[in-house]
C-alpha cells in the first residue's frame, strides 16, 4: 500500500498515474501537485473517497490533470469548481481547500536568480 508520493515529486509530468486502492492522505497530493498528469486514478483510497466534495478536492488540488479517475476534466468544470468555492466561502460552513493554492515546481537548475541562465 502506497502512503507517500514524495519520491514522485522530482517528475514534472506523467503520462498515467494510477494510485488507486492505497492509504493516500490529502496532504500527500502536494508532491504531485506541480505535475502535469493525462490520466490519474485515486479511486478506492478510502481517507479520500470518504470526502463528499472528492472530485472537486481532487481536482482543487491538482490543478494540471487532464483525467481524474476515467474522466475527462473540462474548462467548464474548473471553471465550475472555482465557483463552488467562492459560493462555499459564504456559506456559515464553507468548504476549505484541502492544499495551498500556492504550487512549486522543482528545478535542478542552481542560482538561476544571482547568476543568471549562463552563469
Amino acid at each position: 500500500m502506497i502512503r507517500s508520493l514524495q519520491h514522485l515529486s522530482r517528475f514534472i509530468a506523467l503520462g498515467s498515474l494510477i494510485l488507486s486502492n492505497n492509504r493516500l492522505q490529502w496532504i500527500e497530493l502536494q508532491h504531485i501537485r506541480h505535475m502535469f498528469i493525462l490520466d490519474l486514478r485515486l479511486d478506492g483510497n478510502t481517507i479520500l473517497d470518504a470526502d463528499p466534495n472528492y472530485r472537486q478536492h481532487v481536482l482543487d488540488c491538482l490543478p494540471r490533470i487532464w483525467m481524474c479517475d476515467g474522466i475527462f476534466v473540462s474548462t467548464a468544470e474548473r471553471n465550475q469548481i472555482d465557483e463552488f468555492f467562492t459560493q462555499s466561502s459564504l456559506k456559515l460552513k464553507p468548504v476549505r481547500h484541502k492544499l495551498s493554492r500556492d504550487i512549486f515546481m522543482p528545478t535542478n537548475l542552481k542560482d538561476r536568480a544571482t547568476n543568471g541562465l549562463f552563469g
